[in-house]
């Protein structure tokens, strides 16, 4: 993960991306709401972090902290995949907001 979930934080309010942050319930860790949120599509999709936590085999409060910072560790990306394959595994491990992951970003 490039950023601590602090930075990111800082990112979408840098952005102007403030309207987006909430406070996750379960965690109390503030994140950015669902529509930039690609991880928590991805939950939700499956289910809900209680399905998912069946499925992926990772406790919930785990699942709301992939939410949370907006990165799904390798290993589940890949269980994420063989439910949804055709989900983008970049979009699972990079913030909507890193300006090192857009195409734009890279230099010659």
């Amino acid at each position: 993960m490039k950023y601590t979930p602090k930075a990111m934080i800082q990112g979408a309010r840098d952005a102007g991306w403030s309207q987006l942050i909430e406070e996750n319930p379960v965690t109390g860790n503030l994140r950015l709401s669902a529509s930039p949120n690609d991880v928590m599509a991805v939950i939700e999709i499956l289910g809900g972090s209680g399905k998912a936590e069946g499925i992926l085999g990772v406790e919930e409060v785990e699942i709301q902290h992939w939410i949370d910072d907006h990165y799904v560790p390798t290993r589940y990306v890949e269980k994420i995949l063989t439910v949804l394959p055709r989900w983008s595994r970049w979009s699972l491990q990079t913030p909507p907001f890193d300006p090192q992951a857009s195409v734009g970003a890279w230099t010659v």
